[in-house]
C-alpha cells in the first residue's frame, strides 16, 4: 500500500524470518502526494502512515500477509518531516509467534537519537 511509494526498505537485519529482534531502516519519499495534503507547505508524515509502515515492513521481513489486531500504548513523540528526516529505522523486540496464528511486538521508530514513535501491536496472520 505505502511500500515503494510512500517509503522504501533500505535495509533489514533480520536473516528473512522472524527473529526476536531485528531492524528495519527506511527511507521516506518526500515526493509523496499524501504530503500535499498533511500539510501543504509544511510536509508531516501522518501517524497512520507510520502504523502502516510498520506493518508492511514486519509483511517483509516474514513474507506474509497481516492485518493489524490491536495497539497498544502508542506514542508519538516527535514528529516526523521528510525535509529534516529522509531514514528512518524501525526497532523491532519482543517478536514473538503466538499459539491462535498471531504475531505480537513492540516497536519503535527513530533516527539517530531521535525517538518518534512507539507502540506494542499484535497482528493477525492471513497468508
Amino acid at each position: 500500500m505505502l511500500k515503494d511509494t510512500f517509503f522504501r526498505i533500505v535495509s533489514n537485519t533480520s536473516s528473512g524470518s522472524l527473529s526476536e529482534s531485528f531492524s528495519v531502516t527506511a527511507e521516506l519519499m518526500a515526493g509523496h502526494e499524501i504530503y500535499n495534503g498533511h500539510f501543504p507547505g509544511n510536509p508531516v508524515a501522518p501517524g497512520v502512515c507510520l502504523i502502516q509502515m510498520i506493518k508492511e515492513a514486519l509483511e517483509d521481513t516474514i513474507g506474509k500477509k497481516l492485518i493489524l489486531q490491536s495497539s497498544d500504548n502508542i506514542k508519538f513523540m516527535a514528529i516526523v518531516t521528510p525535509a529534516e528526516t529522509q531514514m528512518l529505522t524501525f526497532s523491532f523486540s519482543a517478536c514473538r509467534m503466538l499459539d491462535d496464528n498471531t504475531l505480537q511486538a513492540a516497536i519503535q521508530i527513530s533516527s539517530g537519537e531521535k525517538i518518534f514513535m512507539k507502540c506494542k501491536n499484535r497482528y493477525q496472520i492471513i497468508s
